[in-house]
């Protein structure tokens, strides 16, 4: 699903992106109105919505762009993305960062503003990007209408990933978990690595609802995510799938390399449960699968 090697932050840009639901989906009147918008406010003939994952750039809405899929070498919003905030070309031509960009050289590409679509986070999943066939200036106020318009589609997106999220512990709820496993068994096949599947159950969680009360319960919830947080890899995806169900994708992993995870996690949950001064104990059951897309 997401390379482990990878800096902890793109891992956890990754994973969002992932978890929003909207690569290779569709397009929606939501996102095409500001396209359209940008497109009539700037005059320009190409505008974008560029969503850049593990090795594409993805356009999710586009005017006048005669792609929607993008290698990373060829995408100006990954190279966007690698500079940081609002990136803006006058003339690629004259600048020696895009002279010799693919997109300038195939697509004539003389003009390129680009604004980050950042999450409350800081991760940066893609740009808004104007791009035009003639070097043109873009001054501060329209640097701001554009930082404007990039606004109303992070907000588009969030809204997604708060639908994709359990309110409680922060982490994929069933359906975020459900748009990770997708993408995480088509990168398997794609590059060849295995996936392993964690589910682990809380066991005896009702009971501690009923006699302790729903606080308790809540406590013991969050409890047990901040445990998996702290022992499973970034590159994992922990996700809250039930009431008391958690389940953790593990990339690059076979059903064999488990057992070190396992017991890291049941010492942390014996030392959780030592020093808590309370009369429950986080008790859970295991159950897993593996993915070999060699096999």
């Amino acid at each position: 699903m997401i390379d482990p090697g990878l800096p902890p932050e793109e891992r956890a840009r990754l994973q969002v992106l992932a978890s929003l639901g909207v690569l290779d989906t569709p397009r929606e009147e939501r996102y095409d109105r500001v396209t359209r918008l940008a497109k009539r406010l700037f005059d320009v003939p190409w505008t974008a919505v560029a969503l850049v994952d593990a090795t594409r750039e993805w356009v999710k809405s586009g005017q006048g762009v005669p792609w929607i899929v993008q290698p990373l070498e060829h995408s100006l919003a990954a190279a966007a993305l690698r500079m940081g905030g609002q990136v803006v070309v006058e003339d690629t031509e004259a600048d020696l960062r895009f002279h010799d960009h693919p997109m300038v050289r195939e697509h004539g590409i003389r003009f390129l503003a680009a604004h980050p679509l950042t999450t409350d986070d800081g991760l940066c999943l893609g740009y808004l990007t104007l791009m035009d066939h003639e070097p043109r200036p873009f001054d501060q106020e329209e640097g701001q209408t554009l930082a404007d318009l990039a606004a109303m589609v992070t907000t588009e997106l969030t809204a997604s990933l708060r639908a994709n999220t359990d309110p409680l512990t922060g982490l994929p709820n069933r359906r975020g978990f459900g748009d990770l496993a997708s993408w995480a068994l088509a990168n398997g096949r794609r590059t060849g690595q295995p996936l392993s599947m964690l589910v682990i159950d809380l066991d005896g969680f009702p009971d501690i609802v009923t006699s302790f009360g729903p606080d308790c319960g809540a406590e013991a919830l969050l409890e047990t995510a901040a445990l998996l947080r702290a022992c499973f890899r970034g590159s994992d995806a922990t996700s809250r799938i039930g009431d008391a169900r958690f389940c953790v994708l593990l990339t690059g992993a076979t059903v064999e390399q488990l057992e070190i995870p396992l017991r890291r996690f049941e010492a942390l949950v014996t030392e959780a449960n030592a020093a808590r001064e309370a009369f429950w104990s986080l008790q859970y059951s295991v159950g897993y699968a593996g993915f070999d897309p060699m096999t």
